[in-house]
């Protein structure tokens, strides 16, 4: 399973491609445009992975030159599916082993016999 964030996005009408792009490189997920409001802004929702967001409001704000503003809030759990999780090559393996190296870990796995009781 993987966190999912609800990502909350106001902008001007303008640049709303911009977002696009920056949702699809982080495997978002824009499922609402919203409506323009008063003064051409509009208000964007999308799906975003948990393990995507870390430099994305500096992603955004790159994109957009400022003038995007991002509120991410925790929606839900989904169901990754790509494969074995315990082959490197796999789009699950991937992911994994980019997060264990994000956090200073070996990037392999570690044997399961490293977490028995040895008494």
């Amino acid at each position: 399973l993987e966190p999912i964030f609800l990502v909350n996005i106001t902008c001007p009408s303008s640049i709303v491609g911009s977002i696009y792009n920056v949702m699809s490189i982080r495997r978002g997920n824009v499922f609402d445009e919203g409506d323009s409001m008063a003064g051409g802004v509009s208000n964007m929702k999308a799906f975003l992975p948990v393990a995507e967001s870390f430099g994305f409001s500096q992603s955004l704000a790159e994109a957009t030159s400022g003038a995007a503003f991002s509120q991410l809030m925790f929606d839900h759990w989904q169901l990754l599916d790509g494969g074995d999780f315990k082959d490197p090559e796999s789009r699950l393996g991937k992911i994994i082993t980019a997060i264990r190296v994000r956090k200073a870990l070996s990037a392999e796995l570690p044997p399961l016999d490293r977490y028995l009781d040895k008494l």
